[in-house]
């Protein structure tokens, strides 16, 4: 769970991230732009924020208090009765998916602190006992892991996982919205961006640490994830990974 306040305005890009998350905003409306909209929209009060695959655009015009719950795709089915893949790009108003989710809101507002609204949380719904496909949820372990062996290719993942190549690409679409092959590519960007914030390399060593062929390759899948370059990335990147701040 994490939480998120401020009181200026601003405008924030969010890049994709590979996760699927329960947000309740706690305080002022807020409005935002999703992958391939033509326009900007307000936000629900508490939404489910599906894995994107472009920057998302989010405008804050006053005081902001977020309060977000990351699911792991393999849950996602169990707990809110959805696919992981049906909230692919997108932000469903959660209370219509769970109705019970106005009255968390209503608790959330009400708590003091951070630690409180964690277990408000916890008290109202038992995520450890979502059962999920055990490959299912090993896919996700290797997916936000640290490692990226595992997707140096579709065949190597799918010897990871005890999967054909078709069984894992049916798998990667249901939990993920990709293909095998999106997927592969998304975890090297993901982890590019990670090795951006962790290390001063040079771009050329981190497209090949990420298992990129070269910098053309990296630079190309890169910006058909975020509109930008590596290069205008790390000139820009703050403390938050994956977030920048206009």
């Amino acid at each position: 769970m994490w939480e998120f306040l401020g009181g200026s305005q601003y405008t924030e890009h969010i890049l994709p991230q590979g996760v699927v998350e329960i947000v309740f905003n706690l305080a002022e409306p807020i409005k935002g732009k999703l992958p391939n909209a033509d326009s900007v929209a307000q936000a629900p009060l508490c939404f489910i924020q599906g894995i994107h695959t472009h920057t998302l655009t989010a405008y804050y015009s006053g005081a902001h208090h977020l309060f977000g719950i990351r699911l792991r795709p393999y849950t996602v089915k169990d707990f809110l009765n959805i696919l992981s893949r049906e909230a692919s790009n997108q932000a469903i108003d959660a209370v219509l998916v769970k109705p019970e989710f106005r009255n968390l809101w209503h608790q959330l507002c009400e708590a003091k602190s951070f630690r409180e609204r964690v277990m408000l949380v916890e008290n109202s719904f038992r995520f450890d006992s979502v059962p999920g496909c055990s490959r299912s949820a090993r896919i996700c372990e290797l997916f936000y892991s640290n490692q990226i062996d595992s997707f140096k290719s579709v065949d190597q993942l799918a010897r990871e996982v005890c999967y054909s190549s078709r069984q894992l690409s049916r798998k990667s679409h249901e939990l993920f919205g990709l293909s095998a092959e999106e997927l592969i590519l998304y975890k090297k960007f993901m982890y590019s961006v990670n090795l951006m914030h962790r290390e001063n390399s040079r771009l050329v060593d981190i497209a090949l640490q990420s298992g990129f062929y070269d910098q053309p390759h990296f630079n190309k899948v890169f910006k058909s994830f975020t509109g930008l370059t590596p290069k205008e990335y790390y000139s820009q990147k703050t403390s938050l990974p994956f977030h920048l701040f206009i």
